[in-house]
């Protein structure tokens, strides 16, 4: 009956504790992603900036890419990855290496050296923008690189977009809650209970447990006064 007991609290907090983890992560996402499901992440840019296939077909939604610079405009054009490689060449450049999912932000890396020549003349884009340019599956893998066209900084986003992420975020809310708050409560009302088994010597951990503790490790024992011989008084 004791160890049925305890398997029962044992799986009550488990629920608990995947509860609660569903619950903080339900609610993270559905906060960062809001009603319209938009995930968000972003990047200041100081070299020509390249996106790889890696990052913006990485999910089965399209990729936006939007891109400001305090100079002016700012070229973006999409084309096949190999080819978009090779419109840098060895010029110094940085390139989209991950999402950090936490901080929404672009991880990037440098490499090449040299000023990059304008790119916006080169027969290979598939497409150019001025400031915001749209990566789908349809014609997948692709890359774009991002250049102001007066050099500087470029603050540089990618966004995807899909009202269902917000709808999962709250379904895993309410399970978590759902697992959560009846856990809790029977947690609560039974800790009276799980206090005094605690210290119970017939649950092996409080007395019992202590003394089996104790002598496998060579602790002293007091013997058992029933087993010392009797001295006669005279």
């Amino acid at each position: 009956m004791a160890q049925a007991r305890r398997a029962l609290t044992a799986l009550v907090a488990f629920a608990g504790l995947v509860g609660l983890s569903l619950t903080i992560v339900g609610a993270w996402f559905a906060i960062v992603l809001g009603p319209s499901g938009t995930a968000t992440f972003s990047v200041t840019a100081s070299e020509p900036l390249l996106i790889t296939q890696d990052t913006l077909n990485r999910l089965d939604v399209p990729a936006t890419v939007t891109a400001r610079a305090d100079s002016g405009s700012v070229f973006l054009g999409r084309a096949v990855p190999q080819d978009a490689l090779d419109a840098v060449g060895r010029a110094k450049h940085e390139e989209v290496v991950a999402a950090q999912l936490p901080g929404r932000s672009l991880s990037v890396s440098t490499s090449g050296s040299g000023v990059l020549a304008d790119p916006s003349a080169s027969h290979v884009w598939r497409a150019r923008g001025q400031s915001t340019l749209v990566v789908s599956h349809e014609n997948a893998p692709e890359s774009v690189l991002v250049v102001p066209a007066l050099g500087g900084r470029a603050d540089v986003t990618v966004t995807w977009k899909r009202s269902v992420w917000f709808l999962e975020s709250i379904a895993a809310l309410v399970v978590g809650l759902v697992l959560l708050v009846p856990s809790g409560r029977w947690l609560w009302q039974h800790r009276g209970e799980l206090r005094a088994r605690g210290a119970d010597p017939a649950d092996g951990v409080g007395g019992a447990g202590r003394v089996a503790g104790a002598t496998s490790t060579g602790g002293w024992v007091p013997a058992d006064p029933r087993s010392q011989p009797v001295r006669e008084h005279r």
